[in-house]
């Protein structure tokens, strides 16, 4: 189970997984602040 916050995540069995999407997400709420 992954388990993604609104700044952190927390991982227990994906940690792969949950640093990618994490990062991906990220550069999103980066790009939705920049594109604003």
């Amino acid at each position: 189970m992954c388990f993604e916050g609104p700044n952190f995540c927390f991982y227990t069995t994906c940690l792969n997984i949950v640093i990618f999407s994490c990062k991906r997400k990220k550069e999103r709420d980066k790009n939705k602040s920049t594109n604003k």
